[in-house]
């Protein structure tokens, strides 16, 4: 299986692909919106793991224009956004 992990925290990206590695998954990793949405278009990923605070282009951004292409890529969301007030 085929992942492309959308992740722009170095770190997490790393770690989560080492992790996906290990499971025996495929992985390609982009840390920006617009290489993403790219990548998504031109490669048959079986699913994405996708970051919605992207530099460049956010990530429901890539994933409303994948979806308006037909790409119907089953895409995980990831995001680390805080509550305030809590």
């Amino acid at each position: 299986m085929k992942i492309l992990l959308v992740e722009d925290d170095k770190r997490l990206g790393a770690r989560l692909k080492d992790d996906l590695k290990r499971r025996g998954y495929a992985v390609d990793v982009t840390d920006s919106g617009i290489d993403a949405e790219h990548l998504g278009m031109e490669w048959p990923y079986d699913a994405a793991i996708l970051d919605l605070g992207l530099p460049q282009r956010s990530g429901l951004e890539v994933l409303c224009n994948w979806r308006r292409q037909g790409i119907a890529l089953p895409v995980l969301i990831l995001t680390a956004r805080e509550a305030s007030g809590r």
